[in-house]
């Protein structure tokens, strides 16, 4: 090849930009195109990608972090997701959209590592928490900042709406919330708040008895916006229940009533993850009478189980 033929060739070049030259909305936009993906395989990138390099460790926080359900069950992960905020208090903490934070650690211990985790992830739009947490997010004196937050799932068998209800931050998160779900406990009580903006509400009950209907908990009062209810009896109570006498007995008393009678091996924190990663979530599978389908059928009415009842505990989570 000649000289001249030599630069003609590169005359016509195009220079070719490295990835870390783009500017940071195109970098992020490329890697979240890779969100799509199955959420196994999504983990496994974003590992890869977080030890590249420190640039690309940011813009993978930046794109992934949004769209990765952030368990955590035990105090080791605990532990480690404050490290992590702690060492990264710019680039992780304002990405976090979805967190489950129950641990079974002490209550003193969850409270104040829940209490720094909240400070620093408040952009929250789905949280699931047991009492400890939720309290560190309400009853702090400091001004409420999670105005994100939307949808709460809460691990409580006894919700103590008096203590939630009084602070200011308590009424503000009730206020903003479109879904709330609640499991562990035998009977769901009804305090006395106005929920302006909840659409979808679920609870673990053991009867499907909420009073008469001059007197419905449901009214428009406290719930002026309610599209669904979805109360979930455990495996043990409607094992040996007809599916559709569930259904429409639930239907009798309220049209937006979509039972769920739990499977045997339910797990809450499943149920939660598979909504996250955009299966179909409890209220659609509610409302298509899917958790129905999966009951024993048997020609049974149902039984006026005693509220107290605590001998039908199967792990529901």
């Amino acid at each position: 090849m000649t000289s001249q033929l030599q630069r003609n060739v590169n005359s016509d070049r195009v220079r070719y930009l490295r990835f870390k030259e783009f500017p940071i909305e195109i970098s992020t936009h490329i890697l979240a195109l890779s969100t799509a993906m199955p959420t196994f395989w999504l983990w496994k990138t974003y590992k890869s990608l977080i030890v590249v390099s420190r640039d690309m460790q940011a813009l993978a926080y930046r794109a992934y972090l949004p769209h990765l359900p952030i368990m955590l069950h035990t105090r080791n992960h605990v532990d480690s997701f404050c490290m992590l905020l702690e060492s990264n208090p710019n680039t992780v903490g304002p990405q976090i959209r979805t967190l489950w934070v129950i641990s079974g650690i002490k209550a003193n211990v969850e409270y104040a590592l829940g209490r720094t985790i909240l400070q620093k992830c408040t952009r929250i739009t789905h949280l699931a928490c047991n009492i400890n947490l939720l309290k560190s997010l309400v009853c702090e004196s400091t001004p409420f900042s999670h105005h994100n937050l939307k949808e709460l799932t809460l691990i409580e068998p006894i919700i103590p709406w008096e203590l939630l209800l009084g602070h200011p931050a308590g009424r503000q998160l009730f206020n903003q919330l479109t879904h709330l779900r609640t499991n562990g406990g035998t009977v769901f009580v009804f305090p006395n708040f106005t929920f302006s903006s909840l659409t979808h509400l679920s609870f673990s009950c053991h009867q499907l008895s909420f009073g008469s209907s001059s007197t419905s908990p449901f009214d428009s009062i406290r719930f002026p916006v309610l599209q669904q209810i979805a109360p979930s009896l455990p495996y043990m109570i409607c094992r040996t229940l007809n599916p559709a006498v569930l259904g429409a007995t639930g239907r009798k008393f309220d049209p937006r009533i979509s039972v769920i009678a739990c499977p045997k091996k339910w797990k809450e924190a499943d149920i939660w993850k598979w909504a996250i990663q955009g299966e179909k979530d409890l209220w659609a599978s509610a409302r298509a009478g899917e958790y129905l389908q999966r009951s024993r059928a048997f020609t049974q009415d149902l039984p006026l189980w005693h509220p107290d009842c605590d001998d039908f505990e199967d792990g529901w989570f």
